[in-house]
């Protein structure tokens, strides 16, 4: 039972990491500034807008896995 619970996360993770992409590509695309996975070791937001200007992160954007 846990390989196949293993299995389903790593599945869930891959998903996750394509959208994640997917998003960041698009954000690129309009010209915005994309960092990922900005924090701590125990939190992290995975993708970042970075406003030189302002010189800080204007917006973070956490994507759930297990959606």
């Amino acid at each position: 039972m846990k390989e196949s619970l293993r299995k389903k996360t790593v599945i869930e993770e891959n998903i996750s990491e394509g959208i994640e992409k997917e998003i960041q590509e698009a954000l690129q695309k309009k010209k915005y500034i994309v960092d990922t996975n900005i924090g701590n070791a125990k939190y992290k937001i995975n993708l970042a807008i970075y406003n030189k200007k302002l010189d800080r992160y204007v917006l973070g954007i956490e994507i759930d896995s297990n959606a």
